[in-house]
């Protein structure tokens, strides 16, 4: 994973710590497990209406996830 992942690496790091598996994770936003795997690898980004559901699901801000803050929430 290189630095450029912020966003995949805060999303596995706030799923685990919520002991949720990807697909737990993906039912919950209402996308494939498919998806949750290649936002944590960084292969793409979530469109603004997903990353607000990721962010409520997790308990985090956007801007945590995104990298614009340290603090989650």
């Amino acid at each position: 994973m290189t630095e450029t992942n912020i966003c995949g690496r805060r999303i596995r790091t706030a799923r685990q710590r919520l002991g949720l598996t990807q697909h737990e994770l993906a039912q919950r936003v209402q996308v494939t497990k498919q998806n949750i795997t290649q936002l944590e690898q960084g292969q793409r980004q979530p469109r603004p209406d997903r990353l607000r559901a990721l962010a409520q699901h997790l308990g985090v801000s956007a801007d945590y996830l995104l990298g614009l803050t340290e603090e989650g929430s």
